[in-house]
Order: C-alpha cells, then sequence, then structure tokens
C-alpha cells in the first residue's frame, strides 16, 4: 500500500534497530507499524489514559531515586515537576481540556499517596537503575540492535548480585486469571528480561536476574462529582478508597513474600504476577520467539514494506476505540496526526 509521505523515512533497521514496541505493533499489523515507526505517524492528542500513565510513571521514577518513601508534599513537588515538562512542551490547552488535566492530576495524587504507603518497603531495597535506556546486540548473526527501557532493577540487598526487574503497568480494567495465564508468554517481559541479561552480563558477569515483577495497577475509574466540592477532596476520596480496598488496586505482593520466589505472602494473598527467572527460558525465547520474529522483519525491511504488505483488519479496532492508524489505512486520511522526528519517541520521554 502507499501512503503520503511528507517527510523522509525516521527509522531504519541496521541503523537504529528494534524496540519491543515496534516488534508488538509489527505483530498485530505491518502497515500500522510502516505508519508509525517508518514515517513516523503519531496522534496529536494524548488519551487520558496514556497521560494518566506517564504521570505514574515519572512520579515512580523520581521518588525511587530519592531513597524513602515520599510524604505528601513530595508527591505534590513531583507532580508540579511534570506539569512544568509538559509545559516546556508548548502543550496549549483549552480551558476545558485544561480542567480535564487537573482532574487527572487530582487522581494520580490520590493513587500515587495510598501506593507509596502500600509500598513503603519497596525503599528497603537497592535501586541499581530507573527508567534506564539500555542497547544491546540481538541474537548472534542477525546485526540487530535491542534497545528497550526498564522501569527498574533492584536488588534486595545493599550488596546483592541477585537483580529484580520490575515493569510498572497502569490499567483501567484488570482481567486478573488471563493476566496470570498469559503472563510467561509476554513479549515485552521476556524482550526485557534478554536485554537486561546481556547488559549485566557486560557491565558483571557475577549479576544475575532472579526475578521480573509486573508491577499492575488499576487506574482508579472513580469520578470527579460536585459531591466533592473541590479536587482534594476528590483526590481524598480515591485515596481511601484505595487504602479500603488495595488489592483492587494493586496486584503485587513483592514486599510480602514469605519466602525467595513464593506465590504465596504472609497475609495469605497470591503474588500473582512475579515471574522467577531461569536462563534456559530466556534461551528458549530467543530461539523460538526473538530470532524468528527478527528474521521476517528483516525481510520485511529489504522489501521496502511491500513485504507482507496487507493490513490486518482485526487491529483496526482496539479495546479503546479506533486504532490511531485507521483513518489513514482506510481512508488516506491523515488528520489528527503529525509526523515525528524520532523513531522511539517512547524512550525519548
Amino acid at each position: 500500500m502507499q501512503f503520503e509521505k511528507v517527510k523522509p523515512p525516521i527509522w531504519n533497521l541496521w541503523r537504529d534497530g528494534v524496540t519491543q514496541s515496534l516488534i508488538t505493533k509489527w505483530l498485530q499489523c505491518p502497515v500500522q507499524c510502516e505508519l508509525e515507526y517508518v514515517h513516523g505517524w503519531t496522534p496529536i492528542k494524548t488519551s487520558e489514559a496514556l497521560f494518566f500513565g506517564k504521570i505514574i510513571h515519572y512520579v515512580l521514577e523520581h521518588a525511587y531515586a530519592e531513597e524513602q518513601p515520599p510524604l505528601s508534599g513530595n508527591v505534590e513537588s513531583f507532580l508540579t515537576g511534570f506539569k512544568d515538562k509538559i509545559e516546556k512542551q508548548n502543550d496549549n490547552l483549552s480551558a476545558e481540556d485544561f480542567e480535564k488535566r487537573e482532574i487527572i492530576y487530582a487522581k494520580a495524587a490520590g493513587l500515587l499517596k495510598a501506593y507509596f504507603f502500600y509500598f513503603r518497603d519497596d525503599f528497603n531495597y537497592r535501586w541499581w537503575s530507573l527508567e534506564e535506556r539500555f542497547k544491546v546486540n540481538g541474537p548472534s548473526g542477525t546485526g540487530i540492535e535491542l534497545n528497550g527501557m526498564i522501569d527498574g532493577a533492584f536488588s534486595k540487598k545493599e550488596k546483592d548480585y541477585n537483580i529484580y526487574l520490575i515493569d510498572h503497568k497502569i490499567l483501567s480494567v484488570i482481567n486478573v486469571d488471563n493476566c496470570e495465564l498469559l503472563l510467561p508468554a509476554d513479549f515485552q517481559i521476556n524482550f526485557y528480561l534478554y536485554g537486561i541479561r546481556k547488559l549485566l552480563a557486560s557491565i558483571d558477569p557475577k549479576f544475575k536476574i532472579k526475578g521480573f515483577y509486573y508491577n499492575i495497577i488499576r487506574r482508579p475509574g472513580l469520578k470527579f462529582t460536585k459531591k466533592d466540592g473541590n479536587l482534594r477532596a476528590y483526590e481524598e476520596r480515591i485515596f481511601e478508597d484505595i487504602l479500603n480496598r488495595p488489592h483492587h488496586y494493586f496486584c503485587s505482593e513483592r514486599n510480602k513474600s514469605a519466602s525467595e520466589g513464593a506465590k504465596i505472602n504472609e497475609s495469605g494473598s497470591r503474588d500473582l504476577f512475579y515471574i522467577p527467572v531461569a536462563n534456559e527460558e530466556i534461551d528458549q525465547f530467543e530461539q523460538k520467539q526473538l530470532r524468528p520474529i527478527l528474521r521476517d522483519i528483516e525481510r520485511w525491511h529489504e522489501s521496502k514494506f511491500k513485504w507482507p504488505g496487507y493490513y490486518n483488519p482485526q487491529a483496526l479496532e482496539t479495546k479503546y476505540g479506533l486504532a490511531p492508524m485507521t483513518r489513514a489505512i482506510l481512508y488516506k486520511d491523515f488528520s489528527g496526526l503529525y509526523q515525528r522526528p524520532v523513531p522511539f519517541q517512547e524512550l525519548e520521554e
């Protein structure tokens, strides 16, 4: 398929390599991948879910760097830092959009304050990296570099070479049974395990990945209403609701595990989203998933994106609505989109 190409391609396989996001998008739909990663087409507007996730990631990164549980005032300070960052990007908002974002900030504040209370033991760990970008060679013989950014890597003791990785996932709907069942096959997790294992080996062979925590956080569904009166009251209502039913909002029990790699914690709750890591499983991922997929992406790249050449009609609609590239694919309608200058925007923010 031929599409409007206002600017030269921003991505080249041999120069830029791949990210797990690019690979996942290619698996979903090669044509959407071409539009988003080769030509850089990007939605002008950020969805509430994506914006909320950016806030949470920003605050978690800066809070964990402080090495002590943040007080309420610190959370407000981190949120102010995020706002300042957004304003520097010339994010011009209408009065209506500004009001919506202030509600999102209040929702994030209530969630974060409850999160740091519930997971205060996280600050007893030795955090080795936070939101750190990595670039490593892919499987031998491919010549393709792997790019990524891991949310966090920590050890449970100060002088300990046993490393645990953590990825924060903010969701509004959580199907616990499906998430738990599919976790070992999650491409993002396996991609990170493969990439970070290579990175750690290049730093010090003593490092060993012991486990991966999939830190699922539920985005509060409580709406701001007239009964709240003001945003502070709304924030407090969210905070109280989370503390009253923390297991509804937080699925991980990493601080309460009864033993190394245990699935049952001291309170009797299961640590649903912890994965003990074995080198053999990472090797299997390389051979049966990563290498074959990269081989197909190379073929796609070398064909100048003419193979396989079709879009996936099942990927035009997601659980959140139409996919961002749907109108561009079906009607060559690029309104609401712009062309970014870098291939991996998710690593630049």
